[in-house]
């Protein structure tokens, strides 16, 4: 006399049986009138959550707006159908409540080894998780019927719906919020470039940050530099760099997941009316804009920015904008020069 049974998981539940096993279940995942029944809503954290929210804004020194807005970047963002309002994650939002700490909760829950390893068979593109378009059936999938990794990146939250094109037909895929976006990168970190999250957060990689921020180019390059220099390569990885499709990609990979770790905003592959620039990276004060050569000049990189007017999609942006060409050594896996326009 079950009158309601509630089933959920990582991967969509398959029905194979064409007689009578568990053939008569409802499928919830992408009807609206059950979007929010496994998130907290934005109206909860500001009327019953409110209290917590203060709490957190006192031990914080900040006002209650300025701890608002903080958990909506690190913990919201989560869409399950087309029309579904944002979601918090609730086992990551009531844990920076238990414990008064903005931390990276879901990730310390599970390591997603077995993802990582479907990515790299299917040869995901780590760059492109914020600008995926697909249909229902490309990304909800049981698990059997896998081509890609798209429907274990949805179904498992590293990816999720933001915007829905009725003409089309099509879902705008994206990565939610920074939480998940700083704990992919750090994961990801090691099987795509071999490079250790302590190294980033600790290393030559953040100064490089720090000096992007004040402006300092010439210095953040030295830094990275530097720090490409004295990474110790894992057993093995050199043989994966060559089997990368392009060692410019490799580049591109290395500089998304540190910067991505670092919670900074950075694109790569944006196109113009000329082609794609290879990097765009946006600090406060300064737009960068990177072409990477390897096997060729920094100077040649910077004339194809200008040639191509990589930069000039930027020009009423209002932020200083510092074109960077840069070469790679072919035998050292790191910066010869570089070049700044």
């Amino acid at each position: 006399m079950i009158r309601f049974c509630f089933l959920t998981g990582i991967t969509k539940f398959s029905q194979l049986s064409i007689f009578s096993t568990l053939n008569n279940i409802s499928n919830m995942s992408m009807r609206p009138e059950y979007a929010a029944i496994c998130g907290i809503t934005e109206r909860e954290l500001t009327t019953v959550l409110r209290e917590d929210v203060e709490m957190l804004a006192k031990k914080y020194e900040c006002s209650y707006d300025e701890m608002h807005k903080l958990l909506k970047q690190h913990y919201d963002g989560y869409h399950f159908t087309r029309d579904s309002e944002e979601l918090y994650n609730p086992y990551s939002l009531f844990n920076c409540f238990d414990q008064k700490e903005m931390g990276s909760f879901w990730f310390e829950s599970a390591t997603p080894t077995f993802l990582f390893r479907q990515m790299q068979r299917f040869g995901t593109d780590i760059t492109k998780m914020d600008e995926i378009m697909a249909s229902e059936n490309d990304f909800n999938l049981p698990t059997e019927s896998l081509t890609d990794a798209l429907p274990l990146l949805y179904q498992t939250g590293y990816l999720t719906i933001k915007e829905y094109d009725k003409d089309a037909e099509s879902y705008h895929l994206c990565i939610p919020n920074q939480e998940v976006r700083i704990g992919f990168a750090k994961g990801l970190l090691p099987t795509y470039s071999g490079l250790g999250s302590g190294n980033v957060q600790l290393g030559g990689a953040y100064k490089m940050w720090v000096a992007l921020r004040k402006g300092d180019i010439d210095q953040a390059l030295r830094e990275l530099k530097a720090f490409l220099a004295g990474v110790p390569y894992v057993e093995g990885f050199k043989k994966k760099l060559k089997e990368a499709a392009t060692r410019e990609g490799f580049y591109e990979y290395t500089f998304y997941l540190i910067l991505s770790m670092l919670n900074v905003y950075v694109r790569t592959q944006v196109k113009c009316w000329t082609g794609r620039t290879d990097m765009i990276v946006f600090a406060p004060e300064t737009i960068y804009v990177f072409e990477f050569k390897v096997g060729d000049t920094a100077e040649a990189a910077l004339k194809q920015i200008d040639d191509s007017g990589y930069a000039e999609q930027f020009a009423t942006d209002g932020r200083n904008v510092v074109k960077v060409g840069v070469s790679f050594d072919i035998d050292t896996w790191t910066i010869n020069e570089w070049q700044v326009g």
